[in-house]
Protein backbone atom coordinates (compact mmCIF):
# COMPACT_ATOMS: atom_id res chain seq x y z
CA UNK A 1 0.00 0.00 0.00
CA UNK A 2 2.65 2.44 0.72
CA UNK A 3 3.51 2.46 -2.75
CA UNK A 4 0.80 4.47 -2.94
CA UNK A 5 2.23 7.28 -1.16
CA UNK A 6 4.40 9.53 -2.67
CA UNK A 7 7.32 9.41 0.33
CA UNK A 8 9.40 11.42 -1.01
CA UNK A 9 6.46 14.46 -1.15
CA UNK A 10 5.96 13.31 2.94
CA UNK A 11 9.78 13.77 3.36
CA UNK A 12 9.51 17.51 1.89
CA UNK A 13 6.42 18.34 3.87
CA UNK A 14 7.65 16.92 7.41
CA UNK A 15 10.77 19.36 6.41
CA UNK A 16 8.97 22.22 5.16
CA UNK A 17 6.34 22.19 7.92
CA UNK A 18 8.40 21.23 10.72
CA UNK A 19 6.43 21.11 14.11
CA UNK A 20 3.20 21.40 12.07
CA UNK A 21 3.48 18.39 10.14
CA UNK A 22 1.67 16.06 12.95
CA UNK A 23 -1.13 18.99 12.42
CA UNK A 24 -1.87 18.83 8.76
CA UNK A 25 -2.00 14.90 8.70
CA UNK A 26 -4.21 15.04 11.82
CA UNK A 27 -6.66 17.38 9.93
CA UNK A 28 -6.40 15.58 6.90
CA UNK A 29 -7.65 12.68 8.63
CA UNK A 30 -10.12 14.13 10.77
CA UNK A 31 -11.52 15.90 7.40
CA UNK A 32 -11.35 12.52 5.66
CA UNK A 33 -13.17 10.77 7.76
CA UNK A 34 -16.10 13.17 7.99
CA UNK A 35 -15.95 13.37 3.85
CA UNK A 36 -16.58 9.62 3.79
CA UNK A 37 -19.37 9.52 6.04
CA UNK A 38 -20.92 12.83 4.31
CA UNK A 39 -20.22 10.88 1.24
CA UNK A 40 -22.40 7.81 1.99
CA UNK A 41 -25.17 10.20 2.85
CA UNK A 42 -24.82 12.30 -0.51
CA UNK A 43 -25.25 9.10 -2.53
CA UNK A 44 -27.85 7.61 -0.41
CA UNK A 45 -29.71 10.84 -1.39
CA UNK A 46 -28.32 10.64 -4.31
CA UNK A 47 -26.75 14.33 -4.22
CA UNK A 48 -25.23 14.27 -7.24
CA UNK A 49 -23.75 17.64 -6.83
CA UNK A 50 -22.13 17.12 -3.17
CA UNK A 51 -20.91 13.57 -4.45
CA UNK A 52 -18.60 15.42 -6.93
CA UNK A 53 -17.42 18.50 -4.51
CA UNK A 54 -16.88 15.67 -1.65
CA UNK A 55 -15.40 13.57 -3.96
CA UNK A 56 -13.13 16.63 -5.84
CA UNK A 57 -12.08 18.14 -2.22
CA UNK A 58 -11.10 14.55 -0.85
CA UNK A 59 -8.88 14.49 -4.42
CA UNK A 60 -7.80 18.06 -4.25
CA UNK A 61 -6.34 16.97 0.00
CA UNK A 62 -5.20 13.63 -0.81
CA UNK A 63 -2.74 14.92 -4.04
CA UNK A 64 -1.27 17.79 -2.08
CA UNK A 65 -0.29 14.80 0.77
CA UNK A 66 1.24 12.33 -1.81
CA UNK A 67 -1.71 9.99 -1.81
CA UNK A 68 -1.49 9.26 -5.49
CA UNK A 69 -3.76 6.47 -5.72
CA UNK A 70 -6.66 7.68 -3.43
CA UNK A 71 -6.30 11.16 -5.34
CA UNK A 72 -6.80 8.99 -8.27
CA UNK A 73 -10.00 7.00 -7.13
CA UNK A 74 -11.45 10.35 -5.54
CA UNK A 75 -11.02 11.64 -9.22
CA UNK A 76 -12.75 8.96 -11.09
CA UNK A 77 -15.76 9.19 -8.39
CA UNK A 78 -15.91 12.86 -8.79
CA UNK A 79 -15.85 12.22 -12.84
CA UNK A 80 -18.92 9.80 -12.19
CA UNK A 81 -20.51 13.27 -10.01
CA UNK A 82 -19.59 15.36 -13.10
CA UNK A 83 -21.14 13.18 -15.37
CA UNK A 84 -23.81 12.01 -13.55
CA UNK A 85 -23.19 8.75 -13.87
CA UNK A 86 -24.14 6.90 -10.91
CA UNK A 87 -23.91 3.41 -12.23
CA UNK A 88 -20.79 1.52 -10.61
CA UNK A 89 -20.54 4.20 -7.86
CA UNK A 90 -20.80 2.28 -4.85
CA UNK A 91 -17.87 -0.48 -6.31
CA UNK A 92 -15.76 2.59 -6.81
CA UNK A 93 -16.55 4.15 -3.17
CA UNK A 94 -15.77 1.11 -1.83
CA UNK A 95 -12.34 1.23 -3.72
CA UNK A 96 -11.73 4.85 -2.00
CA UNK A 97 -13.18 3.54 1.13
CA UNK A 98 -10.44 0.88 1.20
CA UNK A 99 -7.92 2.99 0.25
CA UNK A 100 -8.30 5.51 2.07
CA UNK A 101 -8.37 3.58 5.29
CA UNK A 102 -4.42 2.28 3.93
CA UNK A 103 -3.64 6.06 3.81
CA UNK A 104 -4.60 6.56 7.03
CA UNK A 105 -2.81 3.78 8.56
CA UNK A 106 0.41 4.76 6.90
CA UNK A 107 -0.57 8.46 8.33
CA UNK A 108 -0.98 7.55 11.82
CA UNK A 109 2.39 5.40 11.40
CA UNK A 110 4.21 8.26 11.11
CA UNK A 111 3.02 10.86 13.04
Amino acid sequence: MSESINKVMIEELKELMEDDFSLLLETYLTDGDQRLVDLDNAIKDKNIKQIRELAHSLKGSSSNLGAETLAEISYKVETMGRETELAGIDDAVTQLKKEYKEVKKYFLSIL
